[in-house]
């Protein structure tokens, strides 16, 4: 490499044989007194020195030009507005989490939606999942609750059925159905009757925006949400009880 540097200098020379000589003597001389550089001299510098001139670094994929690494996720667009995997990693997790979804389930799902066909689609698809991250848990703690009160003849209070996040849930998703005439008795005590009668209103709502959740996931993505490993869309069909007369009709969101 240096000896082709020198070879392109030597052509830029003048063809006056002595007016090099005296230039090249003369940068010589500068060169030794203001430290200058010169070919000649960082020449025998670098053999004494073991030092050599870096070559160009060439831009790989996944490397930036300043050399820092850049993973290449599997959700990179390909205009490249960059990596989704950093921004919906966390969510994804979140859903897996709330629906108790394998390991196997997880991989394929990354698979598909890594493939040019489905990775346009992924954004939209996972706010169908989130709703039944939320929605589905949800649906099975209120069977649960209904199995306390029905069966043991427990008698649970309002703050003690949904937590005051899961009330919000239910309203932003117009499963809540408020108990205007209360779920106590005479004597203030939980009515047991008029809080399984309430209960079984939210499950219907819940039944109702689970069902068309997993039927938009179905249909327009090809998706199989699983809870705890099992066809939740199978599992609805399974678990829905006998339908109870309403005490408390559902009220529409405000505007």
């Amino acid at each position: 490499q240096f000896l082709t540097e020198e070879d392109d200098d030597a052509e830029s020379e003048t063809s006056s044989v002595s007016s090099a000589v005296d230039q090249r003597t003369h940068d010589k001389n500068e060169s030794r007194q203001d430290g200058g550089d010169d070919p000649a001299t960082d020449k025998k510098a670098t053999r004494h020195t073991g030092r050599r001139k870096e070559p160009k670094q060439k831009t790989l994929p996944g490397i930036d030009r300043s050399g820092s690494s850049k993973p290449v996720g599997m959700f990179r667009s390909r205009d490249g507005d960059g990596d989704q995997l950093a921004s919906l990693q966390p969510r994804l997790n979140l859903v897996w989490f709330s629906l108790s979804v394998p390991m196997l389930t997880k991989l394929d799902f990354l698979q598909k939606y890594a493939s040019v066909e489905y990775a346009p689609l992924l954004q939209e698809a996972l706010l169908v999942w989130e709703t039944c991250g939320l929605l589905i848990p949800l649906r099975e703690r209120t069977l649960e609750l209904i199995k306390r009160v029905t069966r043991t003849k427990e008698r649970l209070e309002l703050r003690e059925l949904f937590t005051g996040a899961q009330q919000k849930v239910l309203m932003a998703n117009n499963c809540w159905v408020p108990p205007d005439g209360g779920l106590e008795d005479e004597d203030n005590e939980p009515d047991r009757e008029a809080t399984d009668a309430w209960l079984g209103s939210v499950l219907r709502l819940l039944t109702d925006k689970c069902s068309d959740a997993l039927a938009l996931a179905e249909s327009k993505f090809g998706d199989h949400i699983t809870y705890r490993g099992n066809d939740y869309a199978k599992s609805l069909v399974a678990k829905q009880p006998a339908a109870k007369p309403a005490v408390h009709a559902a009220v529409d969101p405000a505007p």
